[in-house]
Formats: structure tokens, C-alpha cells, sequence
């Protein structure tokens, strides 16, 4: 994020402000990412922002989100393929 501009920071944080309070942990990957496309919408609704830029941080939010989702699933993959190694050595033991 230190290689963006100023502007698109700003962007981020703001949009960042705005889905903290719009995204719940039982919505879906899918909804956080409509979410992230519904607060872009709203400012760019608003006029005041360049659309450069909030173009640029939207991108961004939906590139983390993805980089997230893809670490939890890695993370959820290798806790299950160490949960299925211990059961094989403990079922193997008896």
C-alpha cells in the first residue's frame, strides 16, 4: 500500500471505515465483494472524489480480500492435512 498515492490511501481507509461497519463474519465472499463494489459506487456517487483513483482503491480492497481468502483457504488445507496425519498415526498405533 506504500506504493499508492496519497489520494488512493485515503480512498482505501475510507472505504475500509465504511465496510467495517457493512460487512458481518457470516456474509459470503461473494456479498464482501459487492460490498466493496457498493461503497466504491456510493462515492463515486457522491462527486467528489476522482475516479482514477477510487477505481484504483477499489481494485486494491478486492485484490486483499482475495489474497485473505486465498491464505484462509491454504491455511484451512494444511490444518486438515495435519489433522488427517495425527488421526492415521494415532489409528495406526492401536
Amino acid at each position: 500500500m506504500s506504493e499508492k498515492s496519497r489520494q488512493v490511501q485515503d480512498l482505501v481507509h475510507t472505504m475500509g471505515d465504511r465496510l467495517h461497519h457493512l460487512i458481518s463474519p457470516e456474509d459470503k465472499p461473494e456479498v464482501v465483494r459487492v460490498k466493496i463494489k457498493d461503497v466504491s459506487e456510493e462515492l463515486v456517487a457522491s462527486g467528489d472524489r476522482d475516479r482514477h483513483a477510487l477505481q484504483e482503491a477499489t481494485e486494491f480492497l478486492h485484490h486483499q480480500w482475495e489474497s485473505l481468502q486465498h491464505s484462509i483457504s491454504r491455511t484451512g488445507h494444511r490444518a486438515k492435512s495435519a489433522l488427517d496425519s495425527a488421526w492415521t498415526h494415532v489409528a495406526g498405533k492401536k
